[in-house]
């Protein structure tokens, strides 16, 4: 590009710009991260003078590169970061109901709600002995993951097991009859994504 400006990576005192398209380059190791995240972004948000733009900002938001971690127990809904609202919300009904329930009996990862024959994995492992091993609905909890008396609390009419099942459409429609955040999931309709469900 003609108007193109290069600039070396340890001047910290220029002014970067706004609305427009800036770009880091530089070969792996040079630094390109760290000067980003660590001088550029942390010295706007502590208002130093190091490095300043050439406007301030009311937001700033940094996309990491990190995966999800993929294992048995990792869903949707803990990704997105509202799992604990929505067992929050099932507390808080079971409580109405004078039943002593917490947050953490309707997780299935631990507490006293999970069933404990598939210890909340929904499946468990048959031996084939001389064949690869195959997994199996539970059963004794049929795939949902919890006790029976945990499914018994309902929200709507909906235990925490259905609102796993939920597609992302669906589940909006619970949050905001619920009072619970929905932007995450409102994020996940706009990139084509309702369709998969929470759980």
């Amino acid at each position: 590009m003609k108007n193109a400006k290069t600039h070396n990576l340890r001047d910290l005192s220029l002014e970067l710009p706004a609305n427009c398209l800036s770009v880091i380059t530089g070969v792996s190791g040079s630094g390109k991260s760290s000067l980003l995240l660590q001088e550029i972004a942390q010295n706007q948000l502590e208002d130093s003078k190091t490095v300043q733009w050439n406007k301030g900002f009311k937001d700033l938001i940094v996309i990491t590169q990190k995966r999800p971690t993929r294992n048995k127990r990792s869903l949707i809904v803990t990704y997105l970061d509202v799992f604990d609202d929505v067992r929050a919300l099932f507390a808080k009904k079971s409580k109405k109901a004078n039943l002593s329930f917490s947050s953490s009996d309707f997780s299935f990862n631990a507490g006293n709600g999970r069933c404990p024959n598939c210890q909340g994995l929904g499946v468990v492992e048959s031996n084939q002995l001389f064949f690869e091993n195959i997994e199996l609905t539970c059963p004794i909890c049929h795939g949902t993951r919890y006790k029976d008396e945990i499914l018994e609390v309902k929200v709507d009419g909906y235990s925490i097991s259905d609102v796993l099942e939920f597609s992302i459409e669906e589940a909006i429609d619970f949050f905001v009859r619920n009072g619970l955040n929905s932007k995450p999931l409102q994020f996940l309709t706009k990139t084509n994504l309702a369709y998969i469900s929470l759980g």
